[in-house]
């Protein structure tokens, strides 16, 4: 994004050293984006944090309220964010407004923010973490939420595989059973491939599935069989995404001249 305004904002400008003390541990690209423009041209501002859809910038951009640092307007700006359902829920003001209400207020709070935090559901009461449909909109906001379930949906085929294609980690969370399944393995790996080592033994020596798991993580290879680590296929796949994948590879791969050639090794 251009720079819009010339200059420090309105509370920057007077007094730079206050301004490096209580800024200089913020994000940089919030307090440069902050830093440029000016007071009133809160729109940009809007529209930075729009584009990247991140509440860590506006959790930053809140603290800038509280230090009250004479930004005008900066309040209002932080509040009507906070309405907008693109923004993701803070786990700290999650805590804040969960911290004295009762079940029922919390499911209410549950049902009304999972899709935008997945993590809400760990506030849930028992029966909410049951609910097939709530479960499943948390988990493809944020696929970890799968720890929050109930053992029985933890179980369940769909909603682990929404959990996986959302992020491959939470294939930890998920049943031994499921762990073992080859079309959620695959998923996950594909994904993330360091949640190879959440698969069952058998599928860690399934071809297809270890070599999902390297190309996209060559580091994936530490968690295939003993046999895969000497299969020269895997081999050179895992250390042509990551060279450092090399040192679990087995001895006999570590001598072939194209392997050592792929891993930076010659």
């Amino acid at each position: 994004m251009e720079k819009i305004g010339g200059g420090a904002p309105a509370g920057f400008g007077g007094s730079p050293k206050v301004g490096k003390n209580l800024l200089g541990t913020l994000h940089p690209d919030l307090l440069g984006k902050i830093i440029e423009f000016s007071s009133g041209e809160l729109g940009a501002v809007s529209k930075f944090l729009e584009k990247r859809n991140s509440f860590e910038n506006l959790r930053l951009l809140n603290q800038l309220a509280i230090k009250g640092l004479h930004l005008k307007n900066i309040k209002p700006l932080v509040a009507g964010i906070l309405q907008k359902p693109i923004y993701r829920v803070s786990r700290e003001e999650i805590y804040r407004q969960l911290k004295t209400n009762k079940d029922g207020i919390k499911d209410k709070y549950v049902q009304e923010n999972v899709k935008r935090s997945g993590w809400v559901l760990q506030y849930g009461s028992e029966g909410l973490r049951n609910d097939f449909n709530l479960v499943c909109d948390a988990v493809r906001q944020n696929g970890w939420a799968l720890q929050f379930a109930s053992e029985a949906l933890r179980a369940d085929r769909a909603v682990v595989l929404a959990a996986v294609r959302q992020d491959g980690w939470a294939l930890q969370f998920a049943s031994k059973e499921l762990r073992a399944d080859s079309d959620v393995v695959l998923a996950a790996v594909s994904k993330k491939g360091g949640a190879l080592t959440y698969a069952s033994l058998e599928l860690k020596a399934v071809r297809d599935v270890v070599l999902a798991a390297v190309r996209q993580d060559g580091w994936a290879l530490m968690s295939a069989s003993k046999e895969l680590r000497a299969y020269r296929n895997v081999v050179l796949a895992a250390v042509r995404q990551n060279g450092g994948a090399f040192q679990f590879a087995s001895l006999e791969l570590q001598a072939d001249p194209e392997i050592r050639a792929a891993a930076g090794r010659l």
